[in-house]
């Protein structure tokens, strides 16, 4: 009984324990919960390692020293720090894992490779694309002149790579490292973090072919993601309706008349609203695809038919707006291009007050891309051009 206790009450067995739930809560996407594992983790670590009567092991066959502990630790809370938009902390976690992996392995940097696939990833989004190409390169260094590399960090590495290329707008080496981290991620089995990276190389390639123009390869290249994200986590995952929302745009990109384009994306908005409730932004990203998709469908819809098309769009327009101007961290670019379809739906339907009021917020919303700005600019020129001789009257 004596040594059940005292198992129970070890801080590096607790640690580990606590390492382990944070990775089921990762898994799921519920970061918050996930944050608290892995911040108990290391208070576990701290403990251990200020304890002179504490072995500095994770307890009965786990192997694990404290400063392995604490570098996995930091290195997952960077993760979620990174996926929550809190890319500063994100940066200042996984420098401490790095520090943890040298106590752990001195010279030896082929553990750093993960953590430091984070760092490449924190630092595009913080748009410091140079400091993430050049720590993508010592990645590669890292893989070309390690004996023991295991063949899943060189699979991290090359995906690590081709994101560095895509957001360098190099589409070719960005789909020959992508491509080849495919091949490693096919061969050998996977955690949750490797099955992501494989679905996202594999997402990152159909994107390029889905913006050339060839929708086929990249349907083809979004099932396949699909069904390793369905295999790995089940249907109910935020990663599944993800790359639905991918294969309903890019048929309705292509042009499918049919019910499939819809029907994938229905599915995708009751699956996100299951996972996320009503009024999260992600249950706003498939009911803005599917009010697209019902736009599109009016335009080819009977007299009848049309309007009811369009009325749909509307609402579901609306209400995607909404949900995203309620929260800080929604991804707030998807504003601008909302808006101005919503002007589209409004002038198919004769609202000419409506369509210049989604104008004008269309033109005030954050816009990246130049060609929306000179649509948007354009069809307000068109709607005063409509309106003008009313307010003369």
């Amino acid at each position: 009984m004596e040594k059940q206790l005292s198992y129970l009450t070890d801080p590096m067995e607790l640690g580990c324990m606590s390492l382990e739930i944070a990775d089921v809560y990762i898994m799921q996407f519920e970061y918050p919960l996930a944050e608290w594992h892995l911040k108990q983790a290391i208070r576990e670590a701290g403990k251990a390692m200020h304890s002179p009567t504490v072995a500095k092991s994770g307890g009965p066959g786990r192997g694990m020293s404290v400063h392995r502990l604490l570098a996995m630790a930091w290195e997952n809370l960077g993760f979620i720090y990174h996926a929550r938009g809190r890319l500063s902390q994100a940066l200042m976690a996984q420098n401490t894992a790095v520090e943890n992996w040298k106590h752990e392995d001195g010279t030896n940097r082929s553990c750093c490779v993960k953590v430091f696939s984070g760092m490449v990833n924190t630092y595009l989004g913080k748009g410091e694309v140079s400091m993430a190409y050049d720590l993508a390169e010592v990645c590669l260094d890292i893989v070309e002149h390690s004996r023991a590399m295991c063949p899943l960090n060189k699979g991290v590495t090359l995906y690590t790579m081709g994101n560095v290329y895509e957001h360098m707008g190099d589409s070719e080496n960005a789909m020959k490292y992508c491509a080849h981290a495919h091949r490693i991620f096919e061969k050998h089995n996977k955690n949750w973090f490797h099955v992501s990276l494989h679905v996202k190389a594999l997402v990152l390639i159909a994107d390029i072919h889905r913006k050339r123009g060839d929708y086929t390869k990249a349907l083809s290249l979004y099932f396949m993601a699909l069904e390793i994200s369905k295999e790995f986590y089940g249907f109910k995952h935020p990663q599944v309706t993800m790359i639905l929302n991918y294969v309903a745009d890019t048929m309705k990109r292509r042009g499918d008349k049919g019910d499939e384009p819809r029907l994938i994306a229905t599915k995708s908005l009751k699956t996100t609203r299951a996972l996320f409730g009503e009024d999260h932004w992600q249950t706003a990203l498939p009911m803005g695809l599917l009010a697209d998709i019902m736009q599109q469908r009016g335009m080819s819809a009977d007299i009848m038919q049309k309007r009811r098309e369009y009325q749909k769009a509307i609402f579901l327009f609306t209400d995607a707006i909404e949900i995203v101007k309620k929260h800080s961290s929604s991804p707030r670019l998807v504003l601008a291009e909302w808006y101005y379809k919503l002007a589209f739906v409004y002038e198919q339907v004769g609202d000419l007050r409506n369509m210049m009021d989604a104008l004008e917020h269309s033109r005030e919303s954050p816009i990246e891309d130049p060609e929306l700005v000179d649509m948007v600019e354009e069809a307000i020129a068109r709607a005063r051009s409509v309106t003008q001789p009313d307010a003369q009257n």
